[in-house]
């Protein structure tokens, strides 16, 4: 994983952010010539009839090559770093394919330019030789492949979604227990559980991501106690240390590429390109709150943060609207857990509690 901070920072976004940032998706949707992981993209060519003895049913012959000599240079195999889809078969001279569609796949990231090469064929109908001319023309389409990962984290009331969850409130008291009967004696109050939900969208990337949570600080001995997730079928669970700090999945988890490429043709304004809503994680975080009787507001302050791998390089999440490394953490959220009322003795004395905290 990227990024290492200083445990400061959660208190930073837990006073400064009180229910999480925008979590705005990267400008950065990809394109034909800068493919975003696991989006397919067209890639056409036209014949026009404008040049005299040709009217496009010859044959195409499409491949990628990373070496700039184009027709002696190594061909790259299909289905390793891309999927190549179309009609006709990849290298192999085929009739009636102007147009082939290619996924890119992360093995694709940070191994420099690829090179589309189309090679098409046609024989000049103007042509009287007794073999008419069959001309073959080159052209090549410069492929980049980019990284478009991105994370955004959202408070939620329930594991299914739910708009909501911005506070919750405080647990009801789980038990009172008389644990000295010498005057003037001693009680014991513990209090119960509240349960935090979260939704993340992963999206601009196909296939599994490394997630890790950082969990801000609790009051008094409240405890983190389970932390889990679920994405359809896919559960896992997360491990740290009760009193926060950053937790880990042994687990990846899913994203997917998902986005509007807009709609050109729409009038009077096109449709533009934007993100959809990924793959969609649901985040359950149960808070015991021990001796903590909480008789003032509580944040839960929850960030998460993501990479893949590439090869052997390490692929993070992108800011919102930069294209850019996002800094670490930085998809956060702050709950609330409202105070509960306080009861103060007047005549006389309460048993002492010596256990519970404010």
């Amino acid at each position: 994983m990227k990024k290492q901070i200083l445990f400061l920072v959660m208190a930073f976004f837990a006073v400064t952010n009180v229910f999480g940032q925008p979590n705005l998706p990267p400008s950065c949707l990809g394109d034909p010539n800068h493919p975003s992981v696991g989006q397919q993209y067209a890639y056409t060519v036209s014949i026009p009839s404008t040049y005299t003895g040709y009217n496009g049913d010859g044959t195409f012959n499409w491949w990628v090559t990373q070496d700039v000599a184009l027709l002696t240079g190594a061909v790259e195999p299909h289905g390793i770093d891309f999927t190549f889809l179309a009609s006709g078969v990849y290298n192999v001279a085929t009739a009636a394919t102007p147009t082939v569609n290619i996924t890119w796949n992360s093995t694709a990231l940070g191994k420099g330019n690829y090179y589309l090469v189309i090679k098409y064929i046609e024989t000049n109908t103007n042509s009287t030789l007794t073999v008419p001319c069959a001309s073959d023309n080159v052209k090549v389409i410069l492929i980049t492949p980019q990284n478009t990962f991105w994370l955004k984290i959202e408070n939620v009331a329930d594991a299914t979604g739910t708009a909501g969850g911005n506070e919750v409130c405080a647990p009801n008291v789980f038990s009172a227990t008389i644990t000295s009967i010498v005057d003037p004696g001693a009680v014991e109050y513990r209090y119960g559980v509240s349960t935090h939900y979260v939704k993340v969208s992963a999206n601009g990337y196909t296939g599994n991501f490394t997630p890790t949570l950082q969990l801000g600080v609790l009051l008094g001995d409240a405890e983190y106690t389970t932390v889990t997730w679920a994405a359809g079928a896919t559960t896992g669970t997360f491990t740290g240390a009760a009193t926060g700090g950053v937790w880990t999945s042994a687990t990846a988890m899913p994203s997917l590429n998902t986005y509007n490429p807009g709609d050109p043709a729409a009038l009077p304004t096109p449709i533009p390109a934007s993100w959809g809503n990924g793959q969609e994680i649901f985040i359950t975080i149960v808070i015991t709150h021990n001796h903590h009787q909480g008789l003032t507001d509580m944040p839960v302050a929850i960030a998460i943060d993501g990479s893949y791998m590439a090869g052997l390089t390490a692929m993070n999440d992108k800011t919102g609207g930069a294209c850019t490394d996002e800094a670490a953490y930085a998809d956060a959220v702050t709950q609330i857990v409202r105070a509960r009322p306080g009861v103060n003795s007047v005549v006389p004395a309460f048993i002492p509690d010596p256990t519970t905290q404010p």
